[in-house]
C-alpha cells in the first residue's frame, strides 16, 4: 500500500514573526517610547500630584474657613443661652464632619459620619494647639466615588480646621470642622489613559515606519526571486543615498558581473561549437565516402 504524503503550505510561526526586522524595530521603538513616557510622565505626574494636592488643600481650607465662622457664632449663642448644642439646626455638606468640645475636652456635639475612634482622634488633635491638622478618620459611610481607586483610597483623609469658640477672651468651647482631601482630578486614570493612547499610536506609527524603511529590502528580495539565468539585464536602479541605496547598487553590480560571466560562457560555447564543426564535418564525410565504396581492408584501415 503506497503511503500518501500531503504537503502543507508554509505557515509563518510566532518565532518567525518575531524574527522579522520590522517587528523587532517596532518593539524596540515601543520600548524606547515606554521608557521616555515613564521618565517624563513620572516626573510630571509627581509634580502635578504635588501641585494638585496643594491646590486641593487651599480650596478645602478656604471652604472650611468660610463654613466655620457662622457655625462658631451659632454655637456661641447656644452655649451662652444655655441651649443644647446638639439641638441646633445646622446644615453641613455631605462630606463635612464637625466636632464641638468643651474647654476640658468633653464632647458637646458631633455632626457627620463620625465613629467613636474618629472622635477620639479629633479630641487628641484638638489639645495639640494646631490650627489646621490632617487626619485619616474611620467613618460610618462606604467609600464609593466616581474617580476610581485613587479617590477611594483618600476619601477618609480629612483636613480639619480647629477654631476656638470665645466669649470675649474666654474659650468656652472648641469647634473642629473637616472636609476630605479628595483628589478633584483623576490623575492616575488620566495618565494611564493617555499613556495607552500614546503607546497605541507609537505601535502603529512604529510598525508603519519600519515597513516603510524595509521596503527597499523587500524590493531586492522580490527581484532576486524573479531573476533567472536568461534575465540578468534587470536592475534595481534605487536612487537613494543611504545604506539601502548602497545595498541596491551592490546588488546591481553583482547582476552586471553575473551577466558578463554568462555572456563569456555563452561566447565560449559558441566559439567551441564553431571550431569543432569543421573537423567533425570532414570526419563525417570521409567515413561516409569510405562506407559507400568497396575498398580493400588496407584502405579501410587508412580511412
Amino acid at each position: 500500500m503506497r503511503q500518501q504524503i500531503s504537503h502543507h503550505p508554509h505557515r509563518p510561526s510566532l518565532a518567525s514573526f518575531f524574527a522579522s526586522v520590522r517587528v523587532r524595530l517596532t518593539l524596540w521603538y515601543l520600548v524606547t517610547i515606554i521608557l521616555i513616557l515613564l521618565s517624563i510622565g513620572g516626573s510630571l505626574y509627581g509634580l502635578q500630584a504635588r501641585l494638585n494636592a496643594d491646590a486641593i488643600d487651599s480650596q478645602v481650607e478656604t471652604q472650611l474657613y468660610h463654613d466655620i465662622q457662622p457655625l462658631t457664632n451659632t454655637y456661641r449663642q447656644a452655649l451662652l443661652s444655655r441651649q443644647t448644642p446638639a439641638s441646633q439646626r445646622i446644615t453641613l455638606s455631605t462630606n463635612e464632619v464637625m466636632l464641638l468640645l468643651r474647654s476640658n475636652g468633653a464632647v458637646l456635639d458631633t455632626r457627620g459620619p463620625l465613629t467613636g475612634n474618629a472622635v477620639q482622634l479629633m479630641q487628641v488633635q484638638a489639645s495639640s494647639g494646631q490650627e489646621i491638622v490632617n487626619l485619616t478618620l474611620p467613618l460610618n459611610r462606604p467609600r464609593t466615588h466616581s474617580w476610581g481607586w485613587w479617590a477611594a483610597a483618600n476619601t477618609n483623609n480629612y483636613r480639619i480646621v480647629v477654631a476656638p469658640v470665645l466669649n470675649g477672651d474666654t474659650r468656652i468651647a472648641t469647634l473642629m470642622l473637616g472636609l476630605p482631601r479628595e483628589n478633584s482630578f483623576p490623575m492616575t486614570n488620566f495618565w494611564l489613559g493617555h499613556g495607552f493612547i500614546i503607546l497605541l499610536i507609537s505601535l502603529i506609527g512604529g510598525y508603519w515606519l519600519a515597513s516603510k524603511a524595509m521596503r527597499p529590502v523587500r524590493m531586492i528580495t522580490r527581484m532576486a526571486n524573479e531573476i533567472n539565468a536568461t534575465d540578468l539585464r534587470r536592475r534595481l536602479h534605487l536612487k537613494r543615498k543611504d545604506e539601502f541605496g548602497e545595498l541596491a547598487a551592490t546588488f546591481d553590480q553583482m547582476l552586471a558581473r553575473l551577466e558578463a560571466a554568462f555572456k563569456r560562457q555563452t561566447q565560449f560555447t559558441a566559439d567551441a561549437s564553431h571550431e569543432l564543426r569543421t573537423p567533425l564535418t570532414i570526419i563525417d564525410l570521409e567515413i561516409n565516402r569510405a562506407l559507400t565504396q568497396s575498398q580493400t581492408p588496407e584502405e579501410y584501415r587508412q580511412v
